[in-house]
């Protein structure tokens, strides 16, 4: 079940807290940069081309900083990203160890001995992929949409908040249809 399942979850991530909040910042500040802060430099750099010509002598006093931050911007977001791999890693390798460990070494020697091992096996390999793949997809799935919503939303909100309400609404609208549909996988 869904519950027995985040019980797990939880209860092995639990014991690698850092890589779990590692994995949190590491995915919403790679969401920030690459994709919000780097649209935005962006931005800045095509407002100043249309706002008037530069002489070729001023190029590099008048878009060097821009360029800077883009460098700093695209190095320190691949970092991040770098980052959230090395966390997924740890929470998937502590995963591993902790599920075969728990699914082995609750059994006595007498099931060892009487019945067929591979099942076992079997059944310990899916369980691991299990989380390993729950770990994925709340890595690079849940906290980089989750923190795109949150972005644009707070962005947005000042500048725009009709479209912002529009847009929050058909969010949830698609949560709660794409809910129903897939109910029966979950």
């Amino acid at each position: 079940t869904i519950r027995r399942t985040l019980h797990y979850f939880w209860g092995v991530t639990r014991q690698k807290i850092g890589a779990f909040v590692l994995s949190i910042v590491s995915s919403v500040g790679y969401i920030a940069l690459l994709t919000f802060a780097n649209t935005y430099v962006m931005g800045l750099i095509v407002d100043r081309v249309q706002a008037s010509p530069v002489s070729a002598d001023q190029v590099l006093p008048v878009f060097g900083p821009y360029v800077l931050a883009l460098l700093v911007v695209n190095a320190v977001g691949q970092t991040l990203s770098k980052l959230q791999d090395y966390s997924v890693y740890k929470l998937e390798i502590n995963g591993d160890y902790q599920l075969s460990r728990l699914c082995f070494d609750n059994q006595s020697m007498t099931f060892h001995n009487s019945r067929f091992g591979g099942s076992l096996v079997s059944q310990t390999s899916r369980f691991v992929s299990g989380y390993s793949g729950l770990v994925d997809v709340v890595t690079y799935s849940l906290w980089p949409t989750l923190a795109s919503i949150v972005l644009t939303v707070g962005i947005l909100a000042p500048i725009a908040p009709l479209f912002v309400a529009i847009l929050v609404v058909m969010l949830v609208l698609y949560v709660v249809i794409a809910y129903g549909m897939y109910r029966r996988i979950l």
